[in-house]
């Protein structure tokens, strides 16, 4: 094999190949022109460099399957991955703030103090809780809980004020939570265009909404994603068993689709259900919503660790 030593000059290089001095191949160059399929050059391995910098595009980069794409979009960083078949694009980042790339996002997170939150900032901004609440330190993390009356219908957890978010916010909501008790008890946790006291009143309520349900009432024994359009519900079973241990649930909403997903407590992905058509209308203005109601004569409980939204418009 040929071996150049010292400074090489040259107007063109016409190569299809790249290889190390294993003779492993680390760049390969298709020829598009041809019809070969993107990309166009294809490196292998692992690679350091100073600055990597990405030319603004016109939208976000063409989707390709079990791939994740970065780009420059309007000078917002925007990462394109699979995500329950759909072709989703995420804004990491922007001119303004990180995440959201208009820096519109909201913490709400447990506290020991006083108030039951450390903050509730941006897109939180303005809570309300019922039930009575306290504030607990432990292995899984800080956490309040929040406990209903002893009267069946009582109802117990947090919600926002404002309806701030709409799916073409490119809108996204995690919550980390546990239930003590599953029996005689409702739940939901997500965004939603009413009150949480309708939200946990009956397994079907009016409205519109996007989460996870619980419902000993409906015979429940697995967590329970579902979606309503303002007519019609859509009820999808998880089939991982509802239990008292620490969960995530994540909702990610945009013009294109609803995703839902369910973690464990080491943040192991559970499930991911994607709901494409028959969603609530993109202009729904959305709320955040995590409440119970007991559904017997016994105080029943909700551990909220905290919730984190963001958007990107």
């Amino acid at each position: 094999m040929p071996k150049i030593t010292g400074d090489l000059k040259l107007n063109k290089l016409h190569a299809n190949q790249i290889v190390d001095s294993s003779t492993t191949t680390r760049l390969t160059v298709a020829n598009n022109s041809t019809g070969a399929s993107s990309p166009a050059v294809l490196t292998t391995g692992s690679h350091e460099m100073d600055v990597l910098r990405l030319t603004d595009q016109a939208g976000n980069p063409t989707h390709v399957a079990n791939k994740i794409s970065l780009a420059n979009n309007a000078d917002k960083l925007i990462m394109m991955l699979s995500q329950g078949g759909l072709a989703v694009g995420f804004p990491l980042g922007g001119p303004i703030g990180w995440i959201a790339g208009n820096g519109h996002s909201g913490f709400l997170i447990a506290d020991t103090g006083a108030t039951p939150f450390l903050t509730d900032g941006g897109l939180h901004k303005g809570v309300t809780t019922t039930g009575t609440l306290a504030q607990t330190s432990s292995a899984t993390g800080q956490y309040t809980q929040f406990t209903s009356g002893t009267t069946s219908g009582n109802e117990a957890g947090v919600e926002t004020t404002n309806a701030l978010v709409r799916r073409t916010y490119r809108t996204w909501l995690l919550t980390k939570f546990s239930l003590p008790s599953i029996a005689n008890i409702r739940m939901f946790i997500g965004f939603t265009d009413q009150s949480l006291a309708t939200m946990v009143s009956a397994d079907d309520p009016a409205g519109n909404y996007v989460g996870i349900q619980f419902s000993s009432d409906r015979g429940d024994t697995t967590w329970q994603h579902v979606k309503k359009n303002g007519t019609t519900q859509t009820k999808t079973d998880t089939t991982i068993t509802a239990d008292t241990a620490v969960w995530n649930t994540r909702v990610f909403a945009y013009a294109g689709g609803i995703i839902v997903q369910l973690f464990n407590s080491t943040f192991v992905h559970q499930k991911l259900t994607a709901y494409i058509t028959s969603n609530p209308a993109t202009a729904t203005q959305f709320r955040y919503v995590a409440g119970i109601e007991t559904r017997t004569s016994a105080a029943k409980d909700l551990i909220f660790y905290y919730s984190y939204m963001a958007g990107e418009d």
